[in-house]
């Protein structure tokens, strides 16, 4: 518990007792490197339209898998 506290930031403590042997052991994590704000509008509605069209084209090609 005391490397914990004195760990730099961006340090964290993994336990698992799967793996290791269950002694925890210590990542250390980047910072983000990509772009965090949110999607504009316009681009979110090209997303939606293609999804839409990728769920039409799924439901289409099932019931022609029915009929085979």
């Amino acid at each position: 518990m005391k490397s914990l506290v004195r760990a730099e930031v961006g340090v964290a403590m993994f336990q698992n007792a799967e793996y290791n042997r269950g002694r925890p052991y210590f990542i250390n994590f980047r910072p983000i490197l990509h772009n965090t704000r949110r999607l504009p509008d316009e681009e979110l509605d090209k997303y939606n339209n293609y999804n839409e069209i990728v769920d039409d084209l799924n439901i289409r090609l099932s019931s022609l898998k029915k009929k085979r």
